[in-house]
């Protein structure tokens, strides 16, 4: 089994502005994220202008 092939769906927990979620993507280019985890707004709003210009999964963005 080769995991670079294997689609892989998580959650991001402590999310940021998603550097975690953008290295995962290229190191392991099927993986998905299925929902953000942010408590700070401006990393929130972050999230949502990557997720709009599409270099984030679209996925909903959870406070705690």
């Amino acid at each position: 089994m080769d995991s670079r092939t294997e689609a892989i769906s998580y959650i991001s927990l402590c999310s940021g502005i998603a550097g975690l979620d953008r290295g995962l993507g290229l190191a392991l280019p099927t993986s998905r994220c299925v929902c953000y985890v942010e408590n700070e707004l401006t990393a929130a709003a972050v999230l949502a202008a990557r997720m709009e210009d599409g270099s984030l999964d679209d996925a909903p963005v959870w406070t705690d």
